[in-house]
């Protein structure tokens, strides 16, 4: 039975162990397995169509043993730095096995076919891992970027929103300076009223004591000539009533009946009594006001 190499995962099997589609690509049943959900093929991309991979029946002549040890120094030739590494160890092994079944030039050209490969392929594979080294450091420092780049973004984003709360408390603070400044300048403008105020305040009580003062005065004033006026009037009908009573009467002034006697705790010794002719302008004087009233 002949070997045959799988496109995809590049494993040499079987014939039999292959299946095919419709366009004539065939896979081994690990790689049909792991690529059973994709719809098309994976080489030619063609639609894989409803019906299931099927197996191809063919009989293939067995090399003799002269060409069977070429044909895996061919396949040793084709191995590279694109093969799997499983490729390179199956190809050992199959080296090995192969070795044992031939004669001893047979055997040193496997073994020169081999050192060969490992000529080609030791060095190759060294800058491969190397290179993997490097590229699993790199992309360990790409997700730690990623994350301290994630880490930034969140930081950026929280300083902008300080930026924004800061602008706005700034905007508050002013506006409340304003308002304090504002607040200020009416208190100091209602003290200076008030002040004021109260200046004017004591200027009118000053005046309404002022006031009350000269009302008291006057208040007093009037009581007086209240007294005169009532003590004037009982007078006037004492003088009417006596004309009445003797009116042919001679040799009297009729202004006599008008003396008033002072008090005696009011007359000085020696001091002259309220004379008639006072009392006359009084009376003359009462009646042209009751005239006038």
């Amino acid at each position: 039975m002949a070997n045959v190499q799988c496109n995809i995962c590049q494993d040499i099997f079987l014939f039999d162990q292959f299946r095919y589609f419709h366009c004539g690509h065939g896979f081994c049943m690990t790689c049909l397995e792991q690529t059973r959900k994709q719809r098309v093929c994976a080489i030619c991309r063609h639609p894989k169509g409803s019906q299931e991979p099927f197996p191809i029946y063919i009989n293939f002549i067995e090399p003799t043993v002269p060409e069977q040890p070429l044909s895996i120094v061919k396949g040793l030739d084709k191995i590279d730095i694109d093969s799997p590494a499983i490729s390179l160890r199956r190809a050992a092994r199959k080296i090995k096995e192969e070795a044992k079944l031939f004669d001893e030039g047979t055997a040193r050209d496997l073994i020169d076919a081999a050192q060969r490969l490992e000529d080609r392929l030791l060095p190759l594979l060294s800058e491969l891992e190397r290179e993997k080294a490097e590229k699993a450091a790199l992309l360990k420092k790409i997700d730690n970027l990623k994350v301290k780049s994630k880490e930034v973004d969140a930081k950026e984003a929280e300083i902008a929103s300080l930026r924004s709360r800061l602008h706005d408390a700034n905007e508050g603070c002013e506006k409340a300076i304003s308002l304090a400044e504002e607040a200020r300048d009416r208190a100091v403008n209602e003290m200076k009223e008030n002040s004021r105020l109260r200046d004017v305040l004591q200027r009118l009580h000053r005046s309404i004591k002022q006031k009350d003062e000269e009302i008291q005065e006057a208040q007093a004033s009037l009581d007086d000539y209240q007294k005169q006026k009532r003590l004037l009037k009982i007078k006037l009908h004492a003088i009417t009533k006596q004309k009445k009573q003797h009116p042919k009467a001679t040799g009297q002034d009729p202004d006599e009946s008008l003396q008033i006697e002072r008090p005696m705790e009011d007359v000085a010794v020696g001091s002259p009594r309220l004379s008639i002719q006072n009392l006359a302008h009084k009376k003359r004087r009462l009646v042209n006001q009751q005239s006038d009233g």
